[in-house]
């Protein structure tokens, strides 16, 4: 969505009722709560990955962002649009978006894995190792927007992404999974507002 105070974002949906059941506000409450627990954690390591892999495989090159390489979900939203979709239109469109990342996230392990790289991420923990552990919090993090999804009655669709290629010794493989990598910093930047928002419209 575009990058408005939250605030902002807040005030236009004070008042707006949540869809779901209301004996299902307190399960929603608290899903909202640990998924926007779990969506900071995510940000947070993604641009940790993004700052390694960087540094350690592109470091000095002049890199920018282009969701024209692969099948990357775009992140932004015009505010007007997304005040138009119901909380569970939200969470279908933050489903799909985020489906297309484990992908980037198996094919950069497995190389990782192959090389045997002992470089090191936060905390000195393995670059493999933190790829994994980026990979299983999305994970989790997909399931429960499901479980989300189910309460407002919304359908998960499933997204079929072409695997990329990507070796890690190929320049244009590189580039493109930065690309990826940036693209999962700032879908995560929008999950984090999204259940920052709908954690405050299930409130009371």
């Amino acid at each position: 969505m575009a990058l408005l105070p939250l605030c902002v974002v807040i005030r236009d949906l004070h008042g707006a009722p949540m869809k779901a059941a209301k004996h299902e506000r307190v399960n929603l409450w608290d899903e909202f709560s640990n998924s926007l627990k779990l969506s900071k954690k995510l940000l947070n390591q993604s641009r940790n990955l993004k700052n390694i892999y960087v540094k350690t495989w592109l470091e000095g090159a002049q890199v920018t962002f282009s969701r024209s390489m692969g099948n990357l979900p775009l992140a932004s939203i015009s505010i007007k649009d997304w005040l138009r979709l119901k909380e569970g239109e939200r969470l279908r469109l933050l489903h799909e978006g985020l489906q297309v990342f484990p992908v980037y996230l198996n094919k950069m392990e497995e190389w990782r894995e192959k090389e045997g790289s002992g470089q090191s991420g936060d905390a000195h923990i393995p670059f493999a190792e933190l790829i994994s552990i980026v990979r299983l919090d999305l994970r989790d993090l997909l399931h429960h927007i499901k479980i989300q999804m189910s309460l407002f009655k919304v359908t998960p669709s499933e997204v079929t992404v072409r695997e990329p290629y990507f070796d890690g010794s190929d320049w244009h493989s590189r580039i493109q999974m930065f690309q990826a990598l940036r693209s999962m910093e700032q879908f995560l930047f929008r999950a984090v507002r999204e259940y920052a928002a709908l954690r405050h419209t299930t409130r009371g």
